[in-house]
Order: structure tokens, then C-alpha cells, then sequence
């Protein structure tokens, strides 16, 4: 039997066998609102479900855990990214200053409503009722593409060398613009 996969908030994104988007783009993918919608599946539909940069769209995090929660198999695994509140980019400009649904490293869908830590990640997945929780710290460009993937010129530089000399310190989860979450139902 095939391996199900849903891609909660997916945009663009095609990963998976099933999709789901706020806004669809394509035709397969259906139209759901994660902050007040189920998601339209029955229970223990699926073998894992992939969550990119989403969580940070939403005001409602424990209805749209739980209901993510309630869509996968036992066992099924969630792989879950978003921003980290803790980098220091996000101190430096104005996502911490004030306007972090403003700031120009969104793009056009500047719904931001929050920003979390490592802590406030894993308490949210175990509410949700999600085991074997482990979180990595991530460093992305705004469009969630890796930095050594591509040259990107002065500002990027910097950003690494900032990450380095954090990597040094106590304050070393400053340097990672992201958290990517897996955790087990």
C-alpha cells in the first residue's frame, strides 16, 4: 500500500499525495483555512504530514495541531518548519521593532502572527498529544532556500559570519532563522 502524505499549507509545493492551501493554486490542492477549518480527511488518513512555514500564519496553533494530530495514522510522523523567534535577524529588524507582518523578507503574504522558540514549539506539539518530539534549528534566506545552495551576495555574508561567531557562544540558536519540528502521533 502507498505511503500518504499531506502538505498542510503546501503553496506551491508539490511533496506529497494529498494537499491543502488557504489558498489553492492548483487544482488538486484543497482549499482550507488550518486556523478554523478541519482538515478535510477522515481520521488516521495518513502516513506522515509536511508543515512548512505555516504555523506562523496562524492565530489558532492548538486547533490546527490537534486537527493534524487527528488526520495521521498511529504513529504517522508530522514534519513541521517555522520562523525561530529567537534568530537575530529577526532582533535586528523590524519583525522584533514592531511590524514583523510588514517586514519585506515575507513577500506578498505578510500574515505573520507569531514567531516561536524551541520551547514554545515542543509544549504546543505535546498538547496536541504528539510524542518523540525533536527540534533542529535551521538557517534559511527569506525564500527557504539554503544558503550554499546559491552565492547571494554582501548581506548574506554577513548573516553567516554572524552565525559563526553566534555558533561560538552561549547565544548559538541566534544564528538559525528557523526550527524544523518532527514529532510521532
Amino acid at each position: 500500500m502507498a505511503k500518504r502524505i499531506l502538505n498542510v499549507g503546501c503553496g506551491e509545493d508539490t511533496y506529497g499525495t494529498d494537499f491543502t492551501d488557504k489558498y489553492p493554486q492548483r487544482a488538486e490542492v484543497k482549499k482550507c483555512d488550518q486556523d478554523k477549518d478541519k482538515l478535510p480527511f477522515p481520521s488516521n488518513t495518513f502516513d506522515e504530514i509536511r508543515c512548512r512555514g505555516v504555523l506562523e500564519h496562524l492565530r489558532n496553533h492548538g486547533f490546527a495541531l490537534e486537527e493534524i494530530h487527528r488526520v495521521l495514522k498511529p504513529n504517522g510522523k508530522l514534519s513541521l518548519s517555522t520562523d525561530n523567534a529567537s534568530y537575530w535577524g529577526f532582533s535586528c529588524g523590524k519583525t522584533h521593532l514592531g511590524g514583523y507582518g510588514e517586514a519585506e523578507i515575507f513577500g506578498d503574504h505578510n500574515d505573520h502572527f507569531s514567531l516561536f522558540t524551541e520551547s514554545h514549539l515542543t509544549e504546543h506539539a505535546k498538547a496536541a498529544k504528539f510524542k518523540d518530539i525533536k527540534v533542529k534549528y535551521k538557517l534559511t534566506n527569506p525564500k527557504g532556500m539554503q544558503f550554499f545552495e546559491k552565492e547571494y551576495g554582501l548581506r548574506h555574508i554577513v548573516r553567516l559570519l554572524v552565525k559563526f561567531m553566534l555558533n561560538i557562544t552561549p547565544l548559538w540558536r541566534m544564528g538559525y532563522s528557523r526550527l524544523e519540528m518532527v514529532a510521532i502521533k
